[in-house]
């Protein structure tokens, strides 16, 4: 089984390469030139945004499976740079999937899009696949219109296109951006510190999010490619609300020292009216797909992580 994997050296990308190397796959990935090049699987230098390149790429691997998880991922920047965004994350999916069409390559691909799509849908209760998407900022505009341009490929052109809509996920070697890593970083430099220097500067401590592990994430990627209804989307969520606050209480708990806590006004973003809490029960019934890391490990795994890079 040949498994490509578009942004192989992003945070998901390389844990999506271990977990399908594990199960024997033979796994390239394609990346932008500049990225660095972790060791988990073979690297090709390619932008999704250079057709000529990723067509030729395409042509010449043959894959299997395509997991598509390359592009921009942060939907506060996505209001500073929305051009980027949707050039980038929709334009670089087309590149995709007309390079897969014009190969006459026809394997099953994945693309991996977001919960931000449902942005401030009005369904009660946990949210699904057949919740109106209702997207908030560029970026998860940015996705639907991806997801739209695959599930029209899959239409009109027969290409094995499933999608994946992801919730909040984390783990060790995520970018300080986000929530999670950004507490444990910040206390890993701190237990280094005298007791009259441990602070830890927060934001919205009320905001509640549906939290995954990595790890568990990309074992339903590689399920989904190989069992997932072409044409179909699937949730992938823990179906729980957590509040930063809790978050934060465990990270605080499994610290080495104790640490103040102070809100900074330059990290405060106000909440949402409600949290974004989905059902994978779809996902779950084709698949038999459970979590397995709860919250605390991946937190004590990040903590660790951060404490061998810093220490």
């Amino acid at each position: 089984m040949k498994c490509l994997i578009t942004g192989a050296c992003g945070f998901v990308g390389q844990y999506l390469a271990k977990e399908l190397v594990q199960k024997g796959a033979d796994v390239v990935g394609l990346e932008r030139p500049a990225a660095a090049r972790p060791g988990a699987c073979r690297v090709i230098d390619c932008d999704m945004l250079d057709f000529p390149r990723l067509l030729g790429a395409i042509a010449d691997l043959q894959p299997d499976q395509v997991f598509h998880l390359a592009g921009l991922t942060h939907p506060s920047e996505s209001l500073r740079i929305p051009r980027d965004y949707f050039l980038v994350n929709v334009q670089g999916t087309v590149n995709l999937l007309d390079a897969l069409r014009q190969a006459r390559c026809e394997p099953r691909c994945l693309l991996v899009s977001s919960a931000e799509v449902y942005g401030c849908s009005v369904a009660s209760g946990l949210i699904d696949e057949t919740c109106t998407p209702a997207p908030s900022n560029p970026y998860g505009a940015s996705k639907l219109l991806a997801e739209m341009a695959g599930l029209s490929y899959w239409r009109d052109f027969r290409s094995r296109v499933i999608v994946a809509r992801p919730f909040n996920h984390s783990g060790p070697g995520q970018n300080e951006t986000f929530v999670v890593s950004d507490f444990c970083r910040q206390v890993v430099l701190l237990e280094g510190k005298p007791e009259t220097m441990r602070t830890i500067y927060v934001g919205n401590l009320t905001s509640s999010r549906d939290f995954l592990d990595v790890r568990d994430v990309v074992a339903a990627y590689a399920a989904l490619a190989e069992k997932g209804v072409e044409g179909e989307i699937y949730n992938i969520s823990s179906g729980q609300a957590v509040t930063v606050q809790a978050i934060l209480d465990t990270v605080l708990r499994l610290a080495k020292v104790e640490i103040r806590v102070e809100v900074s006004p330059e990290k405060y973003r106000p909440g949402t009216a409600r949290p974004l809490v989905g059902s994978s029960q779809k996902l779950r019934a084709l698949i038999g797909w459970q979590p397995r890391y709860p919250l605390e490990q991946t937190i004590a795994d990040t903590l660790e992580h951060w404490r061998a890079k810093l220490t």
